[in-house]
């Protein structure tokens, strides 16, 4: 973990711990594994169908209050505006075309928007999605799954495929950001300053205020 991200994970600690939310210690290990863990022990721990797990990757700076934040957007399935943390810096959040393929959206507009893929790096899950997606036959919830298109391998990728068959919904809070950690910030300015140098990367979504 970058300094950068200690200290964040610390004021996310601190601030959550003050509002009662229980804290799940993981080991370093796969990602899959590991977040199928937390699912697993959430769903012994808790009853309520809107009781609400919240993961949060150690490579982000996460503003301090995220926890309650996502939470508050009583969603199904919600995440922060996030970009990846190499070029070309696409949002970790896709729509499909008609023709099938997801493709990462490239416009922001403030408030909650409805997508069809989500990226991981802080993501907020209702108790009930994991048992709608039991019910669909699906025990595993996150996977790697090795395909030549922009759906594989990544775990996140898996979750959001099952989430789509099962009918669950999966939104973008663009009103909250959370910065990946690299030897510097990859946020909004970053993604849009890559592609304006860029103009021949297309495949982008445009999203308007809902």
């Amino acid at each position: 973990m970058y300094d950068l991200a200690v200290q964040s994970a610390m004021r996310v600690m601190y601030r959550a711990g003050e509002l009662g939310y229980v804290p799940m210690w993981l080991q370093y290990g796969r990602t899959d594994w590991n977040r199928q863990s937390c699912a697993e022990a959430f769903l012994r721990s808790t009853k309520n169908d809107d009781d609400t797990l919240v993961m949060l990757d150690i490579d982000h700076d996460h503003p301090k209050n995220i926890v309650e934040k996502l939470v508050a957007d009583d969603k199904d399935v919600v995440v922060p505006l996030m970009f990846r943390r190499g070029e070309p810096y696409q949002c970790c959040a896709f729509r499909r075309t008609p023709d099938g393929v997801l493709h990462h959206i490239a416009t922001f507009p403030a408030g909650l928007h409805k997508m069809d893929a989500l990226g991981a790096g802080a993501l907020a899950i209702k108790r009930k999605v994991f048992t709608t997606l039991q019910a669909a036959g699906h025990c595993w919830f996150w996977k790697y799954e090795y395909k030549d298109n922009l759906e594989s391998p990544s775990e996140d990728l898996y979750f959001s495929k099952i989430c789509g068959e099962a009918g669950v919904e999966m939104w973008l809070d663009c009103d909250i950001e959370t910065p990946h950690i690299t030897y510097g910030f990859i946020d909004r300015s970053t993604h849009d300053e890559y592609f304006a140098d860029h103009p021949e990367l297309g495949n982008l979504i445009t999203v308007r205020k809902e």
